[in-house]
């Protein structure tokens, strides 16, 4: 038998808002809001000072987290999903209703270098939920869903029921045991089901465990383990006369605490846990281990115990042999593709989680998918463990499921050109963790400024709430939701509020002309109102710099050596070329060009401009379609030296006050669709940037703060997941600021030395500028790393944007 760490938890991976009902098992009556479901919302965050102050959760101190407003009035259970990340030592997290005491118990077990989730499913009072850790350790808290009332599950306090370290009794291999359950404190006599977290100290072997109603059989397993580790998991597990039985196939000492119980009067039911996929084994799926990015399409519903009425399932997924950093993310095939993870995972690591998942309406499947930071394969396995009943009349299974891969190459040319990159954006890769919104933050980069700077009225770089069109209804987003993917295309809304804003997003792989006159393509809605408007502009610079060029050529950020255009000429409901730029050694100059034509405008909730930009060391060619097509015309060319041969393309979203009353169609709240990004040419490397979050602090002018306050005093924020699977060939700290003064902030990496760089540009201030400051590749380390920023004046600025920044550091997938 195939087995793998399977854990029972029930995690932050709920996709679909809206409720679970609930029913007497066997019988029609609904009662609804018993279970309930919903989108993850993140509570917690102390990386950022999401709910708590911005700083590690440290030995002695508590965290209390509030009743969050998504959960109904009279909810009785909580259902969070509990991160640590950035550990200083081995550890462990407490969790407990504030109204208890403490408990001896813990819920989360991690180890420094490892992101570590599990689920709780706690009690809920009015005083909170508490958490604590025995060492420095991040924490990061999702609600994904609640209990009502009492039929379906009743939190407990933690309590603990087994040690077999203090019984000085070890589970035996092969052995079953039985254990007591219901009657024990906290656990009602009656109790049909309880939540139990299982934790297995340092075993001398590698094997698994599993937790089992006794008198049934399993082909499951609860915890997965190797030699020398301390894993915990919660499990949500039948009783068989108020018991529950446990195996090993290896000796192990056992902790079993328990976290609440049902007596199964509800609609939620649970079973031995019965696996619904592994495709490691070909006899049941065939397509074999599961590449990167690709989607898994699984029938849940009428398979392996689970009712073909079942409106939601409890999966157990699990990542078994990945190849490097990467997580999974599971939903119902019929919603849209969720901001949250379920696993995180690292090379070689065998991780799991339960997903209470929202099964598709019509053929009651979910959808997994796995990205990896390098692109590598892994293999998936699932368990079914429960269910929630009340769900459609749905056609009986065919089969296992389907393998849907990435979305397809579309990316055309008018000429003959084989693509060095491609992306079609057929599937949303968002990472909350990353400025890159939907995009895959392994292959783009995002960065985002607004003159709205001016730390004397609350203004750190402030990027206001926009309107989203065309992907959806319309919806509020800002950052890093205000970057979308969805109907195959890349949406991405700004709204100014009278500034100026770039919004600028590139992919990480170089495009090279030496010795060629080498092509870029893209499609656009190309529809900006002018230059006092909104417009895309097409950037190619020779640093990958954050934002590397501004709102009007006299007031731009300026990459080192770089070429570009906007669109935004001609008049009516037509546009083209507006102007054209180079810089050498930081050094900005209009360009003469000449004008051919003008194309039809197109739209983001309709047809796209294709563009295809054709480029040599002496002449820059701008080729153009009207909205739907791909017949492109020549509408700008320039005969000129280029800056650069390789460099890093970009797609950006340029704002110049478009507010203004009197300059045509006010475009200050504006969304464009990109799609079909792609290049010709060698495909020698991919850089690794690694992103430093935006602040996202709360401003009191509206909207959020993207960008930190840097003074005479040190600054220090984290670039977290930093790795590389080649010697980089460069390493930088880029950023953007907004100098009040000629001054250019001081840079250290991890407490080494600090870089200090001489101001390189014009004379001219309050513009944001943009810059890539040289480190040793010895002051980086695998991981989390700090980067701290000083300011040589008294008057200060702002930085935002940050990034580490390894060239070449892993080859092209």
């Amino acid at each position: 038998m195939l087995r793998s760490r399977i854990a029972l938890a029930v995690i932050g991976l709920l996709t679909v808002p809206g409720v679970l009902t609930a029913s007497t098992a066997g019988a029609s009556t609904l009662r609804p809001n018993a279970v309930s479901a919903t989108q993850p919302t993140r509570i917690l965050d102390t990386r950022i000072g999401l709910g708590a102050p911005q700083q590690p959760l440290t030995l002695g101190s508590t965290i209390t987290i509030g009743v969050p407003a998504a959960i109904a009035a009279g909810a009785s259970s909580v259902v969070l999903n509990l991160t640590a990340t950035d550990a200083t030592a081995n550890g462990f997290v407490k969790a407990w209703p504030c109204a208890d005491p403490m408990p001896a118990t813990s819920v989360l077990n991690f180890t420094p270098g490892h992101t570590a989730a599990n689920a709780v499913m706690l009690k809920l009072t009015s005083a909170g939920i508490c958490l604590t850790s025995n060492v420095a350790v991040q924490v990061i808290a999702d609600v994904s869903g609640w209990y009502t009332g009492t039929d379906d599950f009743v939190g407990s306090t933690p309590n603990r029921i087994l040690d077999t370290r203090v019984s000085k009794n070890p589970l035996a291999a092969g052995q079953e045991r039985s254990l007591a359950i219901a009657g024990q404190p906290g656990i009602g006599a009656n109790a049909t089901m309880a939540a139990l977290n299982l934790t297995v100290d340092t075993p001398a072997a590698a094997g698994y465990l599993v937790a089992y109603p006794c008198g049934t059989t399993t082909n499951g397993s609860t915890v997965n383990f190797s030699a020398g580790e301390t894993v915990a998991n919660l499990t949500l597990v039948g009783l068989s006369s108020g018991k529950v039985c446990l195996r090993s196939n290896v000796s192990v000492q056992l902790v079993v605490d328990s976290y609440g119980w049902s007596a199964g009067a509800g609609k939620l039911a649970v079973q031995s846990p019965t696996r619904l996929l592994d495709t490691r084994d070909p006899a049941q799926w065939p397509t074999g281990i599961v590449q990167s990015t690709s989607t898994v399409q699984l029938r849940v519903a009428g398979r392996a115990g689970v009712p073909n009425t079942a409106d939601a399932a409890l999966l157990t997924v699990t990542v078994a042999g990945a190849g490097g950093d990467g997580f999974v993310t599971v939903w119902g095939c019929d919603q849209t593709f969720p901001l949250a993870s379920t696993i995180n995972t690292w090379q070689g690591a065998l991780r799991s989680n339960l997903a209470l998942v929202k099964l598709s309406i019509t053929d009651g499947t979910a959808c997994l998918q796995y990205r990896s930071s390098n692109g590598t394969a892994t293999h998936l396995v699932v368990d079914a463990v429960g269910w929630s009943t009340g769900g459609p009349t749905r056609l009986p299974p065919t089969g296992v499921g389907t393998l849907l891969l990435p979305g397809a190459t579309t990316c055309t040319s008018s000429q003959p050109v084989t693509f060095a990159f491609c992306d079609s954006f057929g599937a949303a890769n968002a990472n909350p963790l990353t400025r890159s919104g939907d995009l895959d933050a392994t292959v783009w980069g995002v960065s985002r400024t607004n003159s709205l700077t001016n730390w004397t009225q609350d203004e750190f770089n402030r990027w206001p709430t926009a309107t989203m069109v065309g992907c959806g209804a319309d919806q509020p987003v800002t950052a890093p939701n205000d970057v979308k993917i969805c109907n195959g295309r890349v949406y991405e809304a700004v709204s100014d509020q009278g500034g100026q804003t770039t919004l600028a997003m590139y992919p990480k792989q170089p495009f090279d002309i030496a010795g060629r006159t080498g092509t870029v393509t893209f499609d656009v809605s190309a529809d900006s109102g002018g230059p006092h408007n909104a417009w895309p502009e097409f950037w190619w610079t020779d640093q990958p710099v954050p934002a590397p060029h501004g709102h009007l050529a006299s007031q731009a950020p300026y990459a080192a050596n770089s070429f570009g255009f906007a669109v935004d000429g001609c008049a009516d409901n037509q546009t083209g070329v507006g102007n054209m730029m180079i810089t050498r050694n930081f050094v900005e100059q209009d360009i003469p060009f000449t004008s051919v034509g003008c194309i039809n405008k197109g739209s983001p909730t309709g047809g796209l401009n294709h563009f295809e930009v054709r480029i040599n060391a002496n002449r820059a060619e701008v080729w153009a379609s009207d909205p739907g097509s791909t017949a492109v015309r020549l509408i700008a060319f320039a005969d000129v030296a280029m800056p650069l041969t390789r460099g890093v393309i970009w797609m950006e979203d340029i704002h110049y006050n478009a507010c203004k009353p009197g300059f045509g169609v006010p475009q200050c709240d504006h969304t464009f669709a990109w799609d079909n990004v792609g290049f010709d040419g060698p495909t020698p490397y991919r850089d690794l940037t690694f992103d430093v979050q935006d602040a996202l602090t709360p401003s009191s002018e509206g909207g959020v703060n993207l960008g930190y306050r840097v003074t005479t005093d040190v600054t220090g924020v984290t670039a977290p997941g930093v790795y590389w699977t080649q010697t980089p060939t460069k390493q930088f700290v880029a950023f953007n600021w907004y100098p009040w003064d000629a001054s250019v902030p001081s840079v250290r990496v991890n407490g080494g030395a600090w870089h200090d760089t001489p101001w390189p540009f014009d004379s001219e201030t309050f513009v944001w500028r943009t810059i890539a400051v040289p480190v040793s590749l010895s002051e980086i380390h695998s991981g989390s790393n700090t980067i701290e920023f000083k300011y040589p004046t008294a008057t200060g600025t702002v930085v935002s944007n940050v990034n580490v920044i390894l060239i070449a550091a892993t080859t092209v997938p």
